[in-house]
């Protein structure tokens, strides 16, 4: 009897289990466990697995608000003809100007050789503080002001800094403080000053404000050039006759004003795990081949997985990098077959297709389709689509 009782509680055991509707204690279901070395039992992957469902589970969601939000198609407009050497300038006087220039072609001196852009293909010139030797002077003299002596000094300093505006706002957070006390508090009075101009303006006036680098910036529908411009006089033939402008008396110079098309302009936040190869984020915006698009963006992505690593829209470079992007770039993409662009804090380019624009982050491939990495934090993204009118 003793020998068949083992056999006889097997049976048993596999009778109560086939029937229909009975369930079993918890401890007496079979699970797959394994012990680790302090003698805990964990399951397999079953808590992988809830990981991912959560994360697919997410996605969807987001997906479905994405979907349920409209798309905007932006009005064309009437397009106005220009002419191949046409340009509008912005003076740092106030006044705006427009014209024909006297040359066809522009030349610039950059780090990869001497280019030659022809004026037609030129969206935006905007000079850098190497070619305006007389506002580069004045900031730097005022920021010395900054640690004077004298209050009265350094509260003009700091009013006249203002004044400048966004411009400075590179050269003011690269300045040294001279080991002085007082000028460091007071630059750093004009850099969150000059933040809360930038975050108050609209588009257009940010477009014209924007920050200055030293060197001359010239945009173009295909790519933008960073160097120095050899130009340094320009002939301006207008309805009341032939200017003569300095290039330092230039602020921005343009050839956008081709089109009556509409703009429009739109927060988006993209979370820190909206890669393209998971979900990136729907702008909800169709643009057309030839808008202009500008982004600028601010806030932080933070990587558990990768020891709390903290990156912002430019990205770490010393994290790797996916199609020649900063892991953590904010990229844009227009539908879902054209090429990248890179945006970081600010970018601008000039569609080259059609469809729906799409933001997301650069993460490489690995990481990217891994489920399981804690990804936090998001990016915060104004867009503003400027119509072709074509």
């Amino acid at each position: 009897m003793l020998v068949r009782f083992p056999f006889l509680l097997m049976c048993c055991t596999v009778l109560v289990w086939a029937l229909p509707g009975v369930m079993l204690p918890c401890d007496a279901r079979p699970a797959k466990v394994w012990q680790d070395e302090d003698g805990q039992e964990e399951g397999d992957d079953g808590e992988k697995q809830d990981e991912e469902k959560k994360d697919k589970d997410q996605e969807n969601s987001d997906e479905k608000k994405q979907d349920e939000e409209p798309l905007i198609e932006l009005t064309i407009g009437e397009q106005i003809e220009i002419g191949p050497r046409e340009v509008r300038l912005a003076l740092w006087d106030g006044s705006v100007i427009r014209g024909n220039l006297g040359f066809s072609t522009l030349h610039v001196q950059t780090k990869f050789g001497r280019l030659e852009i022809p004026v037609e293909n030129i969206v935006t010139l905007r000079p850098g503080l190497n070619s305006l030797p007389t506002i580069h002077q004045r900031v730097v003299n005022l920021i010395e002001q900054l640690g004077d002596k004298e209050f009265k000094v350094r509260e003009k300093a700091k009013l006249e800094l203002l004044a400048l505006g966004p411009q400075i706002l590179n050269f003011v957070k690269s300045s040294n403080d001279g080991n002085s006390a007082e000028r460091k508090k007071n630059l750093q009075f004009v850099i969150d000053a000059i933040g809360e101009q930038m975050s108050e303006l609209d588009g257009d006036s940010a477009s014209q404000q924007g920050v200055l680098a030293m060197e001359d910036t010239i945009t173009t529908g295909h790519f933008t050039i960073v160097g120095q411009i050899e130009e340094k006089q320009y002939e301006l033939t207008t309805l009341y006759g032939i200017l003569n402008v300095r290039l330092e008396d230039i602020q921005l110079a343009d050839r956008n004003w081709a089109s009556t098309g509409e703009a429009i302009e739109k927060k988006v936040e993209v979370d820190a795990a909206a890669f393209f190869q998971r979900a990136p984020v729907s702008t909800k915006i169709r643009v057309n081949a030839g808008d202009r698009i500008t982004i600028r963006a601010e806030g932080s992505a933070n990587w558990a997985s990768w020891g709390n690593v903290t990156s912002g829209p430019d990205g770490i470079a010393s994290h790797g990098a996916w199609n020649g992007f900063n892991c953590g770039m904010l990229v844009a993409r227009i539908g879902k077959g054209s090429d990248f662009v890179g945006i970081g804090a600010k970018g601008t380019f000039v569609a080259k297709t059609s469809g729906e624009l799409f933001l997301g982050v650069s993460m490489q491939d690995n990481y990217a389709n891994q489920r399981g990495y804690q990804w936090n934090g998001s990016y915060k993204a104004t867009v503003r689509v400027e119509s072709s009118g074509k």
